[in-house]
């Protein structure tokens, strides 16, 4: 039997748990008006995103949980960018969306990655690393939501989406 998942959509109008944990802390520590840049990783290109609902997903994921938070200052930026410098990316650019705070004259900036369920390279280096000294040399406090990693609401949502899709799969014959 195959069993495919998709861990990345959340119910319509919910926005996923996995964001809105590593969000929860800017409300618990009163950080609401520093701006939030809600990172995303590239898809392979410009032309396959156009093809998908890739970038509706990110922006529509990301109201619902400045939505559901009373968030007002967010934006999207895309990070990781790889391939040719003359290839065509999704704008804006993490590294840009940070200098642009910087230029509006914001004290810090909480970079929360969406697109990922743990701390890898993506997020260790391209924003733990790379954007961070972008931040930093722009003046900028850097602060980064955490990914859902191990946490235990985690686990028991995917957990639900397995056992929820077994329960809708037809049982094989014997």
């Amino acid at each position: 039997m195959s069993l495919e998942l998709d861990l990345g959509r959340s119910p319509p109008g919910r926005p996923p748990v996995l964001l809105l944990g590593g969000l929860n802390l800017v409300r618990a520590l009163g950080l609401a008006r520093i701006p939030v840049i809600v990172a995303s990783d590239q898809p392979d290109a410009v032309a396959m995103a156009s093809r998908s609902p890739y970038v509706e997903q990110v922006q529509e994921t990301s109201q619902l949980v400045a939505d559901r938070l009373s968030h007002r200052r967010w934006s999207v930026a895309y990070q990781s960018r790889s391939g040719r410098p003359t290839d065509p990316w999704l704008e804006p650019d993490i590294g840009q969306a940070i200098r642009d705070l910087a230029a509006e004259a914001a004290s810090a900036v909480i970079v929360a990655p969406i697109g990922f369920v743990c701390d890898h390279v993506e997020v260790l280096y391209d924003l733990d690393i790379e954007a961070r000294k972008i931040a930093e040399d722009s003046g900028l406090r850097f602060l980064r939501a955490s990914c859902p990693n191990d946490h235990p609401t985690f686990i028991r949502m995917m957990a639900d989406v397995i056992k929820t899709k077994l329960a809708s799969e037809p049982s094989p014959s014997a």
